[in-house]
C-alpha cells in the first residue's frame, strides 16, 4: 500500500490505475486514506483495526470534500476510536437499517415460507399485515422497545385475550431472532417478558351438552352442518370449513398438507352420519368447488361461523369459555371413552409423531383402525340427536 503526504496539488496529480483501484496512505495522519479507481474517482475514508478487523469508513468523494475537512473529519473519527467507540459499525447501523414492514416482510418470505406449513406462514403474514405493520411499519426496526412489545400484549390481556397475546409475542420474537441471525438487528425487544399462564383446555361436551347442541346445530343452516361435521370427523375448523368436493374420494376426505395445520397429508374416513352430511351440502354447492362456499366470494370459503356459534352456546346454555374447538376435543374424548386406543385417536387428530421411532421408522396408518373408530362414534352421536330419532320414528310409521 503506497504512502505519501496528501497535499492538495500531490492528490491532483495522481493518475488513475489501469484497473481497479489503489489506496494511499496519508503520512501524517496514519489511517487516513485516499483511493483511487480505475475510472478516475477519488474518495477519502478512513481505517482502523477494531478486535482484530479493519473496517473502513468513506468520508466522501475528493471532488466535493476539500482536504481540509476530510483530514478534520478523519481526525474525529480516529479521535472516537481511541475512546472506544466503533465508528463503523454506528454508520452501517444507519445505513443499513430497516423498517420494521421491511424486516417482518424479509421473515415471511425468507423464513416462515421456507420453514413453516403454509397455514402457519399465512397467519404469520396476515397477523403481521393486519397488526403490526400498521403500528410500527414505518418505523426503524431496532427503534421498537420492549416498552412498545409490552403495550401491544398489554391491550390483548384488557381484551380479555391473553393467549392471543403470547401467539402475537411468540411471532415478534420470531422476527427479531431473524434479524439478528442475518446481523440486520442486534437486540429483541419481545425477550425477557413473562408470557401470559396458559391452561390446557378442558372443556369437552357431555353427551346431556350433546343432546342439546345436536338439534340447534340444524338450525344454523351452512354453518351447523359445518358444526356437525367437525364433531363428527374431529378435524379442525378451517380445515372442515375449508373443505373442497376435489378432497372428498367416495367416502374418504384427503386433507392435503397444505390446508393442514401441521402440514403433514391426512386420510379422513367418513363414517354414514359424516356422508350425510355431505349430501345435504350439496344442496349449497354454487360451483366454487368448496364444500361450504362464501355467500359474498366465489374465490374463498365460508368461514362466517361465529355469530352460529355464539347463538349455539347462548341457546344449548354453554360455559363462556366454550368454542368450536371444542367440538374436536369432544370427538377425541368420546373416541377414548368408546375404547379407542390412543395412537389411533392420534391418527385420526393428524397429530405429528412425536418420538424417533414414530417420525422415521413407524409408518402404519391405522386407516381400518381409524374408519371403525369414527364409524362407532358416529353412531353413538346419531343416537343422542333427538331429530334423529324423530325421523326414525316417522319412517317407522310410514313403512307401517
Amino acid at each position: 500500500m503506497p504512502k505519501m503526504k496528501f497535499t492538495v496539488q500531490g492528490i491532483k496529480g495522481l493518475a488513475a490505475p489501469e484497473k481497479g483501484r489503489v489506496d494511499y496512505q496519508d503520512t501524517d495522519l496514519p489511517g487516513f486514506f485516499l483511493r483511487v479507481s480505475a475510472f478516475g474517482r477519488k474518495s477519502y475514508s478512513v481505517s482502523y483495526w477494531k478486535n482484530g478487523q479493519r473496517p473502513r469508513v468513506t468520508l466522501g468523494d475528493a471532488s466535493l470534500l476539500s482536504l481540509a475537512e476530510a483530514r478534520e473529519q478523519a481526525r474525529a473519527i480516529l479521535r472516537d476510536v481511541k475512546l472506544g467507540l466503533d465508528p463503523a459499525k454506528e454508520k452501517r447501523r444507519e445505513r443499513d437499517v430497516d423498517t420494521f414492514a421491511e424486516l417482518a416482510r424479509r421473515y415471511v418470505e425468507r423464513w416462515a415460507k421456507v420453514r413453516k406449513s403454509p397455514k402457519g406462514a399465512r397467519e404469520d403474514e396476515n397477523r403481521i399485515e393486519k397488526l403490526l405493520i400498521p403500528r410500527w411499519g414505518s418505523w426503524k426496526a431496532s427503534d421498537v422497545r420492549k416498552r412498545d412489545v409490552v403495550a401491544l400484549l398489554d391491550e390483548y390481556v384488557d381484551a380479555g385475550k391473553p393467549y392471543g397475546g403470547n401467539r402475537m409475542q411468540a411471532l415478534i420474537s420470531k422476527i427479531y431472532n431473524f434479524g439478528i441471525e442475518r446481523d440486520e438487528v442486534e437486540v429483541n425487544p419481545a425477550k425477557g417478558i413473562r408470557r401470559q399462564p396458559e391452561k390446557p383446555r378442558e372443556r369437552v361436551l357431555t353427551d346431556d351438552d350433546l343432546k342439546k347442541v345436536l338439534p340447534l346445530f340444524g338450525a344454523e343452516g351452512l354453518a351447523g352442518l359445518g358444526f356437525r361435521l367437525l364433531l363428527l370427523t374431529g378435524q379442525r375448523p378451517k380445515e372442515v370449513f375449508g373443505m373442497r368436493w376435489s378432497e372428498i374420494d367416495g367416502d374418504l376426505w384427503v386433507l392435503p398438507k397444505e390446508r393442514s395445520k401441521n402440514g403433514r397429508p391426512s386420510l379422513v374416513p367418513l363414517s354414514r352420519p359424516a356422508l350425510g352430511v355431505l349430501r345435504e351440502l350439496k344442496a349449497f354447492d354454487d360451483g366454487s368447488g368448496y364444500v361450504f362456499p362464501s355467500a359474498t366470494r366465489h374465490d374463498t370459503p365460508f368461514l362466517n361461523y361465529g355469530k352460529a356459534a355464539r347463538t349455539v352456546k347462548k341457546e344449548a346454555k354453554l360455559s363462556e369459555d366454550w368454542n368450536i374447538y371444542d367440538l374436536k376435543s369432544t370427538c377425541l374424548t368420546g373416541l377414548e371413552s368408546l375404547g379407542v386406543p390412543g395412537a389411533v385417536i392420534s391418527a385420526v387428530a393428524n397429530h405429528a409423531p412425536t418420538s424417533v421411532t414414530s417420525r422415521h421408522y413407524a409408518f402404519h396408518d391405522f386407516a381400518k383402525e381409524k374408519r371403525e373408530a369414527l364409524e362407532a362414534w358416529g353412531r353413538h352421536v346419531d343416537k343422542l340427536d333427538p331429530s334423529k330419532k324423530a325421523d326414525v320414528v316417522e319412517i317407522r310409521r310410514t313403512a307401517s
